[in-house]
Order: structure tokens, then C-alpha cells, then sequence
């Protein structure tokens, strides 16, 4: 009898709990998952481009050609890799170095109204010592291309974001059933 008291009383007391901080079953909105998207850039073709739309292909997300006949707009208004010399070997034969690879980009509703502010995705590498000479070279672009995959997996995650799928429901689209 005792023991069934005690497990009433701490059954009330985690509902309290639950319900004080909010927690509401009934009210989760799922995510507007990108159906159609399309990509526009400046440089359509360089291997950014080229793993952004395998990353969302991937996705289950459809790239069109027009973009009359997407529900979204990604624009990618620039790309760039940055480096950062964290100190040179003895001999100027090493260089210690971090790369970034930073994406602005903005998404755009059908209408063309924007569903984001303009955004940065930036990916860093971890500090590695880099042959600074044609032998390096090699090192670097293995570099580029891990860096090019990790924004490009990073775009995408933020795209689907739940502050991102909250705009999207607010701007409302007749593919997602919101106003």
C-alpha cells in the first residue's frame, strides 16, 4: 500500500515536471521536407556544385532545371577555401595549416520571397602539417575535397533545419499543405 502511495506520488510528480516545461504531444509539426529544389549559381559547374547536388539527390531531394518548376531556391552566393598558417617547419618545408571552406547562401521561396536570411556554412580542417611544394599539392586537394563533402552535408542539414521548416511553414507552400 505504502509503496503503491509513493509510486502515485512520483508518477504526478514527473507529469508536473513534463507538462511545466512544456512538453506537448499533440502539437509537433513535422518538417516541410524539399521535394523540388532549385540550385542556382553563379559558377554552376564547379565541384562544389557537383556534391551539393549529389548530396541532395541523395536526400531524396529532386534537382530541377527551371526554376518555375521548384518549390525552392537554393541560391549559393559564394564559395571559397581559406588557410590559416599556424607556423612553419625549420626548414620552410612544412607548413602547419587549417583550411576553411565557407558557402554563403540564401533559400528562396517559388514566389522568390526569401525563406532564410543570407547564411554561412563554414568547415574547418583539423591542423595537419602540409608539404607546401608540388608534392603537396596532392595532400591539399584530398583536403578540398573532404571539405567540399562536409559543407555540402552541412548545407543540406541546415536547409532542413526546424528553424528553416518554420519559415517555410510560415511562408506557406501548396506542396507542403500550409497556408
Amino acid at each position: 500500500m505504502r509503496k503503491l502511495f509513493w509510486q502515485s506520488i512520483s508518477l504526478a510528480l514527473v507529469c508536473c515536471i513534463i507538462s511545466a516545461c512544456g512538453f506537448s504531444a499533440d502539437q509537433h509539426t513535422p518538417l516541410p521536407q524539399l521535394k523540388t529544389l532549385f540550385l542556382l549559381s553563379r559558377q554552376p559547374y564547379t565541384p562544389l556544385n557537383l556534391v551539393i547536388r549529389k548530396t541532395f539527390e541523395r536526400n531524396g531531394v529532386h534537382l530541377v532545371k527551371h526554376p518555375h518548376d521548384a518549390n525552392y531556391t537554393l541560391v549559393i552566393i559564394d564559395h571559397r577555401l581559406k588557410h590559416r598558417n599556424l607556423g612553419m617547419s625549420a626548414s620552410d618545408y612544412y607548413a602547419k595549416r587549417i583550411y576553411y571552406y565557407i558557402i554563403e547562401y540564401q533559400l528562396l521561396a517559388r514566389n522568390q520571397k526569401p525563406v532564410t536570411d543570407v547564411r554561412s556554412v563554414m568547415v574547418q580542417s583539423i591542423p595537419r602539417a602540409s608539404r607546401v611544394h608540388i608534392a603537396g599539392l596532392r595532400n591539399i586537394e584530398d583536403i578540398k575535397r573532404g571539405l567540399r563533402e562536409r559543407a555540402a552535408i552541412q548545407l543540406y542539414q541546415e536547409v532542413n533545419s526546424p528553424v528553416v521548416a518554420d519559415a517555410m511553414h510560415h511562408l506557406g507552400s501548396p506542396h507542403h499543405g500550409t497556408r
